[in-house]
């Protein structure tokens, strides 16, 4: 069975069929080539595209040049320019062709439409909506702040106007296309690292490392960092595209140590091993500070000064389980560990074993 209307030799009305023919095509035809195309304008036929209802009409393309042809996703209007920085943008344009003259006259012709980022083709959204792709979480830069605050919906900042002398970065709690990201955020490790790309032009990137535990700012993320290798600065208001990444590699815990309190209050924020070298007196453990993160962990190691035993209390945010108990005592001349997991869901710092050393 053929796909289309057949003319028949004693057809009465043949334009009918042809019509309908083209009618089933016609979204083929839009921005492409039409044939009153000639010299340095670029004639494209009209049509219906992604909601859009097109007009036929024309550009004109600019002589001894390469021209590239674009179609605004979020208005449907077909525009030229020599520069490619519309045509490497396929998040908010589609590509048509690139035509390069010489003398008045087109001597080359790249047809993309129906290639990756073409109208016709793959990637951006139809009515220019923007979203998270594949290659990167979505946000847009903010190089008219540096201060420590919430960037707004869908930004990130650098605090330094110097962006290679920035060691904080501060990303919203939501992408640009308003994607919360508490969860995830809770799901970053101590270290780690950011690489950010500007979607318009792939040679203005960044790589950062971030050394310590994002902080929460209340409704955005802070980011301790370190510039790693660049491609240049990001110009305000920039689509960017921003992956995040797990450090595996061994990071040195961080320490904090004194030699004895009556009071000790481990800093969440700062520590991963707290330790007290001669505790001379009783201690009562204060809820560790900052803002700990679901399934942080943390160490705290207790040496008496040898007149012990010592009793030793917890305040409520601590709790035992079935893993390990909170111990209530030291022992003489002997290291006590406490292995320590934060539940974010309980509000509680969880004792996972409570082993003594020698």
């Amino acid at each position: 069975m053929s796909n289309f209307e057949n003319l028949t030799g004693s057809e009465a009305s043949p334009q009918i069929p042809i019509n309908q023919n083209n009618e089933a095509i016609e979204h083929a035809f839009v921005y492409g080539r039409h044939p009153d195309t000639t010299g340095l304008t670029f004639a494209y036929w009209g049509g219906f595209w992604s909601g859009f209802e097109i007009a036929q009409d024309d550009v004109a393309l600019t002589d001894d040049a390469t021209n590239y042809l674009v179609v605004a996703r979020a208005t449907g209007v077909l525009s030229v320019s020599t520069s490619s920085t519309n045509w490497n943008d396929t998040a908010n344009y589609a590509r048509v062709e690139i035509d390069t003259t010489v003398d008045g006259v087109v001597t080359d012709v790249e047809n993309h439409r129906s290639g990756a980022g073409g109208v016709h083709g793959s990637g951006g959204s139809p009515g220019g909506a923007i979203t998270t792709e594949f290659r990167g979480l979505t946000f847009t830069s903010d190089t008219g702040s540096t201060a420590d605050s919430d960037p707004g919906a869908g930004l990130f900042k650098w605090n330094n106007a110097t962006q290679a002398s920035a060691t904080v970065l501060y990303f919203d709690d939501a992408t640009l296309d308003a994607q919360s990201l508490t969860t995830f955020w809770g799901n970053l490790g101590i270290a780690g690292v950011i690489h950010i790309q500007q979607s318009d032009d792939a040679t203005k990137w960044q790589v950062w490392r971030w050394t310590a535990t994002p902080v929460d700012g209340t409704g955005y993320r802070k980011f301790t960092c370190t510039l790693q290798a660049s491609g240049g600065s990001i110009p305000d208001a920039k689509t960017c595209y921003v992956t995040f990444t797990n450090d595996r590699t061994f990071i040195a815990p961080r320490i904090a140590s004194e030699v004895s309190s009556a009071t000790p209050t481990p800093n969440a924020a700062t520590t991963d091993v707290h330790i007290i070298t001669a505790l001379t007196d009783n201690a009562t453990f204060g809820a560790p500070t900052g803002s700990p993160v679901q399934g942080q962990p943390l160490v705290i190691r207790i040496k008496d000064d040898s007149g012990g035993p010592y009793t030793l209390a917890w305040n409520a945010i601590y709790r035992s389980t079935t893993n390990g108990a909170l111990p209530t005592t030291t022992t003489s001349d002997k290291e006590l560990y406490v292995g320590l997991l934060y539940d974010a869901t309980a509000t509680k710092w969880d004792c996972m074993g409570a082993p003594e050393v020698v």
